[in-house]
Order: structure tokens, then C-alpha cells, then sequence
């Protein structure tokens, strides 16, 4: 008899590719998200969109500044997670309803660059002073794709990102070196 082929009888997600730049996720049964990896959130430091300050932390940034990069329009939403727990954020709603598929950002932790990877966002990491200039390195593909390796996987507290600064989560930089 001739060979027989596994086939997997649980499939964790469906990602297809609708177009260029458009993803669809079926994370479960029913559930259907088109994900546009020209609109790029970048967690910022306050509300002023294009200008404002990138935020250190993707979890714990008061704001999430979302940009259309094919048609440059700005909508800033307040994180409803700020100063959350470590771990206990749950932002990919937020990212749902906008339609994001790329995440620009100097810090994530694991879980949440976990649950952006299931959901088919691009993580891309640059550490830079402003959202424009994040914006500017996106564009230029300056932005590397982040790896697993440089979220914060799960160390509470005071500790070091590779983005060369000490944080507490949720309460912002307490030293530069």
C-alpha cells in the first residue's frame, strides 16, 4: 500500500494573504480579522501624535499613536492597560478595531509579542526619540523585525532591555546608561 499522509487534526490559526500588504487571520472557528500591515501602531509617551514621544514599553504606554502609511492619517488611543500588571495587558482589540498589522517599538513582553505573532502583526523594533521618526525608519526598513529573544520575557520589575535604559513596568525610566 502506498504511503499516507498526516494531516494535523488542530490547527492553531489560518493566515492567507488577500493582497498585497492585507493578511487574513482566522485565529478560531468563526472569527475572520483583516490585518493591513500598512497601518503601524507605535505606543507613545502622551497624545500628540506624530510628535509624541515614543513610549519605552509596547504594555505599558499611556497612548497608542496608529498611522495609515499609504495615506499618512494619525489617530491617537489611550492604552485603557496602562500601569496594568505585568503580563495582564490585553491590547489586540484595540489593534483589532484599527485594523493594525505592524507594531513599532523598543520593548514588549513575551506574551503580548506572542499574541501580535498569532494575530499576524509584524513586531519591528528601533529605538528612537519620536513617533515620526519611528514612522520614518518603518519606511525606510531601518525598523528590524523584533525576535523573540529580545522581549522581555517575563522578568519583573527593574531590568534591562536592549534599548539601552533600566525601567519598573508601568512606571517609566528610572535611569539612562
Amino acid at each position: 500500500m502506498g504511503s499516507r499522509r498526516q494531516i494535523p487534526r488542530r490547527v492553531d490559526f489560518l493566515a492567507v494573504r488577500a493582497a498585497p500588504g492585507i493578511m487574513c487571520i482566522c485565529p478560531k472557528p468563526g472569527e475572520l480579522i483583516l490585518v493591513n500591515e500598512m497601518k503601524l501602531c507605535i505606543p507613545s509617551a502622551d497624545d500628540r501624535g506624530i510628535d509624541a514621544p515614543v513610549a519605552s514599553h509596547f504594555g505599558s504606554a499611556p497612548f497608542f499613536t496608529m498611522i495609515d502609511l499609504e495615506g499618512d492619517a494619525v489617530t491617537v488611543v489611550r492604552n485603557p492597560a496602562c500601569g496594568h500588571a505585568p503580563g495582564e495587558c490585553h491590547h489586540l482589540d484595540i489593534l483589532r478595531a484599527h485594523g493594525v498589522g505592524t507594531v513599532a517599538c523598543s520593548g514588549i513582553g513575551r506574551r503580548a509579542f506572542d499574541a501580535l505573532a498569532r494575530d499576524g502583526v509584524r513586531v519591528l523594533t528601533a529605538s528612537l526619540p519620536t513617533v515620526r521618526d519611528l514612522v520614518a525608519a518603518v519606511r525606510s526598513g531601518q525598523a528590524a523585525p523584533m525576535t523573540i529573544q529580545q522581549t522581555c520575557a517575563g522578568h519583573h520589575g527593574e531590568h534591562r532591555h536592549r534599548h539601552r535604559h533600566r525601567h519598573r513596568h508601568g512606571r517609566g525610566p528610572i535611569a539612562s546608561t
